[in-house]
């Protein structure tokens, strides 16, 4: 006689793990690898946002935290199973650089250019005196010498960064004087008695108004000024300092009532290019 019974060889389990490493944003992606797939069975790899299940083929790209699953499909022998890992895609450094031209005390002022800001982050322009550290939004006009600092912030893929750049503010050493008399018309300007030739100035309304080249040609020293309209004339005094005027002088007539005398300390600082005036009104 004979006898029969049926019995099954099951499919073996397998355990698969996944890893990948991370990487930083606009690098190549990494590839993730499976390690214990016994079967050799065919591997599907999708992502998720960490703690999502919405699993899907296509690699991820910005920065953030992910997950990498491994789906092992079964085979003749083995059954099927899945691997759960985390990774992270982290921001991306920046390199930025600022410039910023120098310009000249009174003139208009030059605006920072930065470059290296790739995710457009938003960027806050900060000013201090060379060997200082209170930076402040406050754009200075002063002549002197100074660190402007760019400090962009960190945007969704790209991490934040700051540059610094110096830049000077240079002292406006061009001789800059008008001369406002209370005269309506000029017809002999003359410095400590020497008549200037009108080559060396400009005549609008009454004022007059030196000409760059030729200030700069007088040495330092006390000058006085008179204009006159062939009837009355008009007298002050200042000084030239360290090369160069800045600041105006105002004449009152020496005939009748004079009124308010102004008179002026004019001096350009070597560094700072200050300019300093005084006034005393006339006694009575």
């Amino acid at each position: 006689n004979t006898a029969t019974v049926d019995f099954t060889i099951t499919k073996a389990n397998i355990t698969p793990t996944v890893s990948i490493e991370g990487w930083a944003y606009g690098e190549n992606a990494k590839q993730p690898s499976v390690s214990g797939n016994t079967s050799g069975g065919t591997v599907t790899y999708t992502y998720a946002a960490k703690g999502s299940d919405d699993f899907k083929t296509a690699t991820p790209t910005d920065a953030g935290e992910y997950t990498v699953k491994a789906t092992v499909a079964a085979t003749g022998n083995y059954n099927g199973n899945t691997a759960t890992v985390d990774f992270t895609i982290t921001k991306a450094n920046i390199t930025p650089t600022v410039s910023m031209k120098n310009w000249t005390e009174g003139s208009r002022a030059s605006e920072p250019v930065l470059e290296g800001n790739p995710g457009q982050g938003d960027v806050t322009f900060t000013y201090a005196k060379q060997g200082k550290d209170d930076f402040t939004e406050k754009k200075p006009t002063s002549a002197g010498r100074y660190i402007v600092k760019a400090t962009v912030a960190e945007t969704a893929n790209y991490n934040g960064g700051e540059a610094t750049a110096e830049f000077t503010i240079n002292a406006d050493d061009s001789a800059d004087l008008t001369v406002t008399s209370p005269l309506t018309s000029v017809s002999r300007v003359t410095i400590n008695g020497r008549v200037v030739s009108p080559a060396n100035y400009i005549v609008a309304g009454g004022n007059v108004y030196f000409t760059d080249a030729f200030l700069a040609s007088l040495k330092p020293g006390t000058y006085t000024i008179k204009v006159t309209d062939g009837a009355t004339t008009a007298t002050a005094t200042y000084r030239v300092e360290n090369g160069g005027i800045v600041g105006s002088v105002v004449l009152s007539a020496t005939t009748g009532d004079a009124g308010v005398v102004l008179y002026g300390l004019l001096a350009v600082s070597s560094t700072l290019g200050l300019a300093w005036m005084g006034k005393k009104r006339k006694e009575d």
